[in-house]
């Protein structure tokens, strides 16, 4: 069965996810091509394979006509004209949906989707229950990271955390964190932080709340921007517990990748991060009461913070629980592969 993946190319979770597809499927016998939605040269990834992309740099309109089984986009969402192209030589076309904020125009885009596929269980809910769409179904993304993951106990007695400023709801969030992880960098001096950050529209905040910060622990913390996909990962499988308390993670990609570095993750307990993380097994999760806005996108109750904070402290003084959690990490690892293998096949053989 011949499968197309058709991308936008830049520095974006969405890629990234459509290329681990595309991988995936390459390595099960499948025939597939990629064909990225701007001019940009294709990154030198040995995981990507770019060598097999046979068909990497054709016009849409050439590309398309190789009539595949089944084509693959990803967000931002096509334009109508290039759907319809798509539909007319394929027999099914999927959207792996990123988004959690829909405008009418997008809308009428998915509408005419076979299946929009959902890593996100808000984006799942709102399209299936919210707006009646009945092609959204819900399947993980977290195809073949690249698992080095690391069970080492804290070297020397120093606990590195790695708090990911990532997420739509990372502005929203971060006033509330400063003055709790603040307060437990300050009371425990064997702590180290990694403050990290993906967009741009981030930098100005990041670097706000490390000078913030850096007054109070010198020598105890470091900016990381994420320009380098393998490098952020790297950096993130050298820490010893995520700090997550993002509530709108487009598809969760930031602890997936966590787990696959064998990084145990701090989160809120709600359903998307209960669909792959478990308390005292591969992360800690702190119960909270959600409310919602007419968009149905959630937000903590303040006092959540406060247990949140209380987490993240008992984790610093207790090594030992880090250790078994990193221990779950790694035995978790081979059952999400096969959860994904089952659901994505399903998606793809129709």
């Amino acid at each position: 069965m011949p499968i197309g993946f058709h991308s936008v190319y830049q520095k974006c979770d969405a890629t990234v996810a459509v290329m681990r597809l595309y991988r995936h499927f390459r390595q099960r016998g499948y025939e597939v091509d990629f064909l990225p939605r701007d001019a940009a040269p294709l990154p030198v990834h040995p995981e990507w394979d770019v060598r097999a992309m046979s068909n990497a740099l054709l016009p849409f309109h050439q590309w398309i006509a190789r009539r595949f089984d089944c084509v693959v986009w990803s967000e931002p969402v096509p334009t109508m004209d290039e759907l319809r192209a798509s539909r007319a030589c394929t027999s099914r076309n999927v959207l792996l949906v990123e988004w959690e904020h829909f405008d009418q125009q997008r809308l009428d885009v998915y509408k005419a989707f076979d299946r929009l596929v959902c890593s996100s269980w808000l984006a799942t809910t709102l399209l299936a229950d919210k707006l009646k769409l009945k092609n959204a179904i819900y399947a993980p993304i977290d195809a073949g990271l690249p698992l080095t993951a690391n069970s080492r106990a804290p070297t020397n007695g120093v606990i590195r955390l790695f708090w990911s400023l990532w997420g739509s709801q990372a502005c929203r969030t971060t006033n509330a964190m400063v003055d709790i992880i603040d307060g437990v960098l300050r009371r425990n001096s064997h702590v180290q932080l990694t403050i990290s950050y993906s967009a741009a529209s981030l930098e100005r905040q990041a670097e706000r709340v490390f000078r913030l910060m850096k007054r109070a622990c010198p020598g105890r913390l470091s900016l990381l921007k994420d320009d380098n996909f393998d490098k952020h990962l790297l950096e993130m499988g050298r820490h010893d517990l995520l700090v997550w308390p993002s509530l709108s993670e487009s598809v969760g990609l930031c602890g997936l990748h966590a787990l696959a570095m064998g990084v145990p993750v701090l989160a809120f307990d709600y359903p998307l991060t209960s669909e792959f993380l478990q308390d005292r097994k591969n992360a800690l999760l702190v119960p909270c009461e959600l409310s919602y806005n007419s968009l149905g996108v959630p937000a903590v109750d303040p006092k959540g913070y406060l247990v949140f904070g209380a987490k993240l402290e008992e984790a610093v003084q207790n090594p030992s629980l880090l250790v078994r959690l990193k221990r779950h990490v790694f035995a978790g690892l081979s059952d999400r592969q096969e959860v994904f293998s089952r659901a994505w096949e399903s998606i793809i053989d129709g």
